[in-house]
């Protein structure tokens, strides 16, 4: 039998305040990292965490990141 060509699409969550809700966590973390007198050291350096694989080994762990613009030399 010929059966005809089936595309699969992913499915996404329809988000149409997304975009505004992200702008206020941006507004708000901006801003409140202008007024606050802590010290800048004990803020986050970034929101960003890159996705890891970390393996037990006998003797060490092994770590394996996708950092982009990030030489593994320099790791």
């Amino acid at each position: 039998m010929n059966y005809p060509e089936v595309k699969l699409m992913n499915m996404i969550r329809y988000q149409p305040w997304g975009l505004v809700h992200r702008l206020h966590h941006d507004l708000d973390r901006m801003l409140d990292r202008q007024w606050r007198d802590e010290d800048e050291t004990t803020s986050p350096v970034s929101d960003w965490l890159p996705a890891v694989d970390i393996e037990e080994e006998d003797r060490q762990f092994v770590l394996r990141a996708d950092i982009p613009g990030v030489d593994p030399k320099d790791i």
